[in-house]
């Protein structure tokens, strides 16, 4: 069985430290919607 790659967007929005949040609230601001996350 092969082991699932860990996409790029997934370690920066999956982070739940500051820098997660930064990278978050910055593509929210821009205007993406919610679901998007």
């Amino acid at each position: 069985m092969t082991k699932k790659k860990e996409l790029r967007s997934q370690a920066w929005f999956g982070r739940q430290d500051k820098m997660g949040f930064y990278y978050r609230s910055f593509l929210k601001n821009s205007g993406f919607p919610q679901d998007q996350f």
